[in-house]
């Protein structure tokens, strides 16, 4: 910008990074030949930003990214990230408090270890695939809006279960042993695992050359992921968020195999950005495409 990068000019630089690039490079052309400073150009350039935004929600797809993404998806993720958080922090505080690394060479606490292990590696991943396709979605859709819909849908993951709690609330353990973790986890979680996928998304979906069957392999094994993580799914809903009783099915047990599915319906919620990127990188492939010569 021709001025000394001091903290100010910094934040300046970052902040004109969220334009757009014909509106970036005119602005830090003003900027570089102004003799104000740092914090005035700053309250400038959010000025400028901010009206840049307002004008685009005048238009139809930030409100339907708002509808079928930010918010609806937002929210899933949000109760299924401390859903799992409270899981995970559940068998971690168990195994450590009674567990032993000599109890590996039992064979059916070994097995219960490593089914605990192979569960919760699924949901993270689950939660990571959700996520970075949730974000591709609402970069393709929301195009020069992405940032002021992706604050709002971090807002949504992260206010999503300020209503309710469940970390540390199974019934018949003492809480305090994995209440900390729980909460812990569930901002890792959050941030490690649902909203830098999602970001990651919104930059593959923004990205002048992009790789359609890379994301192909991506929206292959989300829906593959969901398929396996549906049970998972909808129990975040049921028992994490108290959205429904909990059905049980002819044998009067909740959590066996007859139980009762009411909130069937989330799997497709979940993994229809998936289906999206499909349909993208299909549409993308076919405009690629060389026309037959004559």
């Amino acid at each position: 910008m021709g001025h000394p990068m001091t903290f100010g000019w910094r934040l300046v630089d970052r902040v004109c990074r969220l334009l757009e690039r014909d509106d970036r490079d005119a602005v830090c052309g003003d900027l570089a030949e102004s003799q104000m400073s740092a914090w005035r150009a700053l309250r400038e350039v959010v000025g400028f930003l901010l009206r840049r935004q307002a004008a685009l929600w005048l238009e139809w797809r930030p409100w339907a990214a708002l509808v079928t993404i930010a918010i609806p998806l937002g929210f899933l993720l949000s109760v299924t990230s401390r859903w799992f958080a409270d899981g995970t922090a559940f068998h971690l505080s168990l195994y450590s408090r009674t567990g032993d690394w000599a109890y590996l060479a039992i064979p059916g606490w070994r097995r219960d270890f490593l089914a605990s292990a192979a569960t919760a590696t699924l949901m993270w991943l689950a939660l990571v695939a959700w996520s970075w396709t949730a974000g591709f979605a609402l970069g393709r859709v929301t195009r020069r809006a992405w940032w002021s819909v992706t604050a709002l849908f971090a807002l949504v993951v992260v206010l999503g279960t300020l209503a309710s709690t469940t970390t540390g609330t199974r019934e018949g353990y003492a809480i305090a042993h994995f209440r900390p973790i729980g909460l812990y986890l569930t901002a890792v979680m959050r941030m490690l695992l649902v909203l830098l996928p999602a970001l990651y998304g919104i930059d593959a979906a923004r990205a002048v050359r992009r790789r359609p069957w890379s994301t192909v392999v991506v929206a292959v094994a989300t829906v593959a992921l969901t398929a396996l993580s549906e049970k998972a799914l909808e129990g975040s809903l049921i028992f994490g968020w108290g959205v429904v009783r909990p059905q049980p099915g002819p044998d009067g047990i909740v959590g066996t195999a007859d139980d009762l599915r009411p909130l069937w319906w989330l799997s497709f919620v979940m993994a229809w950005p998936a289906v999206f990127v499909l349909a993208n990188a299909t549409l993308t492939r076919v405009l690629r495409a060389p026309l037959p010569s004559p």
